[in-house]
């Protein structure tokens, strides 16, 4: 009984931390890639405060706070519709989200009264991955800065279904094509974070990172078709 408990724990420590992967991806996809949809709904002018709120299955709103007493999961950051200054308020933004993506997951956790072990295996999963400050800062891109491009148009394509037969313990095996192609259980989602083997992934040419093509909002066709690839990231910096 005790060995069914356990394992029971560290599966919901697992659907926990996928809960948190999901929203995490909205909000970054909100703060990256959707960013100027995400300012227009931004409205200072609105007068009732809005916030933020990312979704578990990928998805981003924006929307007042739940009405609710008390609501269901802690609310995120009230106002973000105030007036802007620049780059300062997209990074006020970023640190709200993230305090907010903690809270909610450290909430659910308390919800499935995780002990002193699975908190702290939860807290190591999600310490893993870059915070949305680091994003949208840079800082989780530094190491792209001075980096010669990579242009090599083999590389530059995984897709998972192709590779029926294929060795995975290797970290890179050649395709039907003889395409250089990458394991996917031995690189992460610059994103997400996640492994997971049945989605198509993309190289950035910059910062040689590997990103789900739906993290990316980019489909299988236009990876396809593109002759060079930078990420939403490397882009942003390029900005800055």
């Amino acid at each position: 009984m005790e060995g069914s408990s356990a394992q029971e724990q560290d599966t919901a420590v697992y659907a926990v931390f996928r809960d948190f992967q999901g929203r995490r991806l909205a909000l970054i996809k909100a703060l990256t890639t959707d960013f100027e949809e995400f300012q227009k709904q931004c409205d200072p002018d609105k007068k009732e405060d809005l916030c933020l709120y990312g979704h578990p299955d990928g998805k981003w709103e924006v929307k007042p706070p739940v009405e609710d007493v008390p609501p269901d999961i802690p609310e995120p950051f009230r106002g973000i519709n105030c007036p802007r200054d620049g780059n300062n308020w997209l990074l006020s933004v970023a640190v709200a989200s993230d305090t907010w993506l903690i809270a909610v997951a450290f909430h659910l956790g308390a919800v499935r009264i995780f002990g002193k072990a699975n908190r702290n295996s939860l807290f190591t999963m999600i310490n893993e991955l870059p915070t949305l400050f680091d994003i949208v800062s840079g800082n989780a891109k530094e190491k792209a800065k001075g980096k010669p491009p990579d242009r090599n148009p083999s590389r530059k394509r995984f897709n998972p279904s192709a590779q029926a037969g294929c060795s995975r313990s290797s970290s890179r095996s050649k395709g039907a094509k003889g395409k250089e192609r990458l394991s996917s259980d031995d690189e992460e989602c610059g994103a997400c974070g996640g492994r997971e083997s049945h989605e198509d992934w993309i190289c950035c040419d910059l910062c040689s990172n590997w990103f789900h093509d739906l993290c990316v909002n980019i489909t299988p066709h236009q990876a396809e078709q593109a002759e060079g690839y930078e990420c939403p990231y490397c882009l942003l910096l390029m900005l800055k």
